[in-house]
C-alpha cells in the first residue's frame, strides 16, 4: 500500500492529503491553506494523526459512530447520570456532525468552528469538550489514532459569549444567618426553633440559589406550611 502524502496546491494555495483507497484509486482531500501552516513541515505535524490513519488498511480506521460504539461497551462511566449526560451530548451533538466522519478527522480548527455554532451554554461546551476529549483519548489507547499526538480540543479555547452571566455562586447559611433570617421575616412567620449545629440544620441543607430561595421568596413563605425534619428543630 502507497504511503498518503500531503502536498500543496500552488494555484489555490491548499495543502491536500493524498493516498489510495483499497481498489488503487488515488483519492484526495483539503486539509488547510498556507495560512495555517506555512511550510510542509508545519503541514506534516498538524496533521501527523490523518497521516497514521490512512497508513493503515481504511477497515482499521473506523468512523466516529463506531469509536463512539465501541467507547459506550468498553469505556463508558457505569454512573447512570453520567452515561444519561454523555448520551444526550453524542446522540444530539457529536454523531449527527460526525458520526460518518473519521475520527482522525478531529482538528482543533474544525472542531473550534463546529463548537462555537452550537446553541449551548459556554458551560455545557466546555462539558462536551471534555466529551470529545475523552474519546479522543481512546482511539489514541486503540492506535487509532496516533498515540503520541496531542489531543485537538486541548487547542479548542473556549470563552463566555457577550452578554451571557455568570452562575450566580452559591452561598451556604450559617446557623446564625439562619436564625437571624427567620427573626427579620417577623412574628407572623411562626418562631423558629434552634438548630443543633452538629446535625447541619435546615440553614445548611439549603442554600440561597437552591430550591426555595430565602432571599426572593422568603417573604411569602409561612413557616405553617413547612414540614420539618424533627432532627433539623430540636
Amino acid at each position: 500500500m502507497r504511503e498518503p502524502k500531503i502536498t500543496l496546491s500552488a494555484r489555490y494555495g491548499t495543502w491536500h492529503l493524498r493516498w489510495y483507497a483499497e481498489d488503487g484509486v488515488r483519492k484526495s482531500k483539503v486539509l488547510g491553506t498556507v495560512r495555517e501552516w506555512p511550510t510542509r513541515a508545519e503541514a506534516v505535524r498538524a496533521n501527523r494523526s490523518l497521516l497514521t490513519v490512512y497508513k493503515k488498511d481504511t477497515r482499521e480506521a473506523p468512523s466516529v459512530a463506531e469509536l463512539v460504539a465501541a467507547w459506550e461497551s468498553e469505556d463508558m462511566p457505569a454512573r447512570e447520570s453520567t452515561r444519561r449526560s454523555y448520551g444526550s451530548y453524542l446522540r444530539n451533538h457529536v454523531l449527527p456532525e460526525w458520526g460518518a466522519r473519521r475520527v482522525a478527522e478531529w482538528r482543533p480548527d474544525a472542531l473550534d468552528r463546529w463548537m462555537r455554532g452550537i446553541p449551548l451554554s459556554t458551560k455545557s461546551k466546555r462539558n462536551l469538550r471534555s466529551l470529545v476529549g475523552v474519546l479522543w483519548d481512546f482511539a489514541a489507547k486503540k492506535e487509532w489514532v496516533d498515540p503520541g499526538a496531542r489531543n485537538p480540543v486541548e487547542l479548542v479555547k473556549l470563552r463566555r459569549l457577550p452578554g451571557e452571566k455568570r452562575r450566580t455562586p452559591v452561598k451556604d447559611l450559617e446557623p446564625a444567618q439562619f436564625r437571624a433570617l427567620a427573626e427579620g421575616l417577623g412574628p407572623s412567620s411562626g418562631p423558629c426553633s434552634p438548630c443543633r449545629p452538629r446535625s447541619g440544620c435546615a440553614s445548611r441543607r439549603r442554600s440561597v440559589s437552591n430550591g426555595p430561595t430565602w432571599t426572593g421568596s422568603a417573604v411569602r413563605l409561612k413557616w405553617s406550611g413547612a414540614s420539618w425534619p424533627a432532627s433539623w428543630t430540636t
